[in-house]
């Protein structure tokens, strides 16, 4: 399932980069202030299977939703968790994520033989 979000990120334009330095967040979504066309996901080497496509499709989604576009949370700005833009972009990303996982997740199952009355 990487593939689609790959693929996603390639025809947005969005460097994708599995790192292992993140600590306190599994995944970051940036954009450099200086270069608005450089958009860039940064996510944890450590997440697997289901969790690493939800962690990244919530990072697409701050970019695809443009979240990021005000500079809200550019390069490093995932400070300030009592702004209610910042938790309304963060739920909005939530949402995209599970739903995103969830199709993914019955396609799956679809694909291998799986029943669906």
């Amino acid at each position: 399932m990487m593939n689609i979000l790959e693929a996603i990120c390639k025809d947005e334009g969005i460097s994708l980069h599995g790192v292992d330095f993140l600590r306190k967040t599994q995944g970051v979504a940036m954009r450099d202030p200086d270069e608005p066309d450089t958009k860039t996901i940064l996510y944890s080497v450590h997440a697997e299977g289901w969790s690493k496509m939800t962690i990244i499709a919530h990072e697409i989604a701050h970019h695809v939703l443009g979240h990021l576009d005000d500079g809200a949370m550019a390069f490093g700005d995932i400070s300030n968790k009592t702004n209610p833009i910042r938790e309304r972009n963060e739920q909005e990303a939530q949402v995209f994520a599970t739903t995103f996982t969830a199709c993914a997740m019955f396609f799956d199952y679809y694909k291998r033989g799986g029943v669906c009355a």
